[in-house]
């Protein structure tokens, strides 16, 4: 296997239209990540992530597991199901990074939370299908030369008492804690609430509020 190899999957697999719509209108399907952002992995994950590591947002797990396949496979296929393909609802990552490292590839995927709250049932559902790509020991089950890591995004912590007992070990510390990088939001952001005609929140009030 090749690391160049999955790599250059990764890119063909990765069929998603908004990252079409941004090359297109601004040209930036390549472009280096932010030293600010390099520096919070860097600190967090104790990882250094070349700055122009692959980088593929709202990124379909199963294509992962397809990547990874189509780069050890000694004939075409078709290849037995596994990964999430043989899934009728894809999961997606919101950021994924990837780059050589040795004679493997170093993977790291990245889930923002808390902008607008918190989904353990969400995450849940993606940490069991991560670890049906990658496994759910040291991440090195299914692909020896792949190693991934995982980290939430957001601008305050994951909440302390977030159950992680189902998700595999590499997702976690020791402790049961995901990586945690610390996101800038602007701070002027406006919420649209529906309400009641006296401003009491309410779904079906037909009123509204910001």
């Amino acid at each position: 296997m090749q690391p160049s190899v999955f790599l250059e999957n990764l890119r063909r697999l990765h069929r998603d239209e908004r990252s079409f719509l941004t090359s297109f209108v601004s040209g930036a399907s390549l472009a280096p990540l932010r030293p600010q952002f390099l520096a919070e992995v860097r600190t967090k994950l104790g990882i250094e992530v070349p700055e122009m590591a692959f980088l593929g947002f709202d990124y379909q797990m199963s294509r992962i597991h397809a990547a990874a396949v189509m780069a050890s496979a000694e004939r075409p296929g078709p290849h037995p199901s596994g990964g999430g393909i043989d899934k009728g609802n894809q999961e997606h990552v919101d950021l994924l990074l990837a780059w050589e490292s040795g004679e493997g590839v170093e993977l790291l995927i990245v889930e923002t939370e808390g902008v607008t709250g918190w989904s353990g049932k969400q995450l849940l559902s993606k940490a069991h299908w991560l670890g049906d790509v990658f496994g759910y020991g040291s991440g090195t089950e299914n692909y020896a030369w792949l190693r991934p890591r995982f980290a939430i995004a957001s601008p305050v912590p994951p909440p302390v008492d977030m159950i992680t007992l189902e998700w595999p070990e590499w997702m976690v510390d020791a402790e049961g804690r995901p990586a945690w990088l610390q996101m800038p939001v602007p701070r002027d952001l406006l919420k649209v609430t529906r309400t009641m005609a006296d401003g009491s929140v309410r779904a079906t009030g037909g009123f509204w509020l910001v």
